[in-house]
């Protein structure tokens, strides 16, 4: 009985410790990377490397691997080892994307209020204000990957704003749709919105932030799905600034780059949202 009340209490304290850690070094990771792919990299191999570790001490029975021991080392000792690394190569990341030749090309793509005419006759404008007052057919949604019940999230910014306006329709939509690839979209109804539909796009991963990948291909399939709802006009928002973590400059420079890769042969607003007062 001891020894399954230690072997339960050791499992417990290894999973904290796990979870611990992973939440430092995710930290770190969003921070010095703005990416969600990384991090969920981190947790997976976090989890792995304490259930080693717990493997290990029961096994070997070696005081050095005891429970306290694992404990230890995976919270404090592993962040502070990999902790040199991430900083260097974050360090690295940020010189380069600050520094680099195409640093400046991409902080002028997609800026201005002016609309860009596009080989396939679609236009392209970035302007300020409210997404849900733009006079367009469709608009999109920056939600996640759909696998969390809705009604156990608090939605924040756009998806908070279209769930006070529109009502719980969309939400209940979209729920029925099951877990959304990584970029991939889904159009549900307006509920009280004057729109023909709204465009939910798979913008951030499990771990709640956005990649460059993330964003394009939910630009990319929200104007597809667009399209096949027969829309001539797209509103959306910055996808993956504000909880997905990336800077606003580089989301819009992401966007505007994946809205003139596709065949979307309408109007498309991409809205920095500015608010009112």
């Amino acid at each position: 009985m001891v020894s399954t009340l230690f072997t339960v209490a050791a499992l417990f304290a290894v999973i904290l410790m796990g979870c611990s850690s992973a939440a430092i070094l995710w930290a770190i990771s969003v921070w010095l990377r703005g990416s969600g792919t990384r991090s969920e990299h981190v947790f997976a191999a976090a989890g792995l490397l304490g259930f080693a570790l717990l493997l290990a001490a029961r096994w070997l029975e070696s005081p050095m691997l005891s429970a306290a021991s694992v404990l230890l080392w995976g919270w404090v000792v592993l962040p502070v080892i990999l902790l040199p690394p991430f900083v260097a190569w974050g360090v690295a990341t940020r010189a380069w994307r600050r520094f680099s030749p195409a640093a400046e090309s991409r902080s002028r793509l997609g800026l201005g209020d002016e609309s860009v005419q596009l080989p396939a006759g679609a236009s392209l404008r970035v302007v300020e204000g409210d997404l849900l007052r733009q006079p367009v057919d469709v608009i999109v949604n920056p939600w996640n990957r759909n696998i969390i019940p809705w009604w156990l999230l608090l939605p924040q910014g756009v998806s908070g704003a279209i769930r006070r306006r529109a009502g719980l329709e969309p939400f209940r939509h979209v729920a029925r749709a099951g877990p959304i690839p990584l970029g991939g979209a889904v159009a549900t109804g307006a509920g009280r919105l004057p729109y023909k539909a709204i465009i939910h796009v798979a913008g951030i991963g499990l771990s709640w932030r956005a990649s460059r990948r993330s964003i394009q291909d939910s630009t990319r399939n929200a104007l597809a799905k667009a399209a096949e709802l027969g829309a001539s006009s797209v509103a959306m928002p910055l996808i993956g600034a504000g909880t997905g973590g990336v800077r606003p400059a580089e989301v819009e420079a992401w966007m505007s780059q994946a809205v003139r890769e596709s065949a979307f042969s309408g109007e498309v607003l991409i809205v920095r949202y500015r608010g009112e007062g």
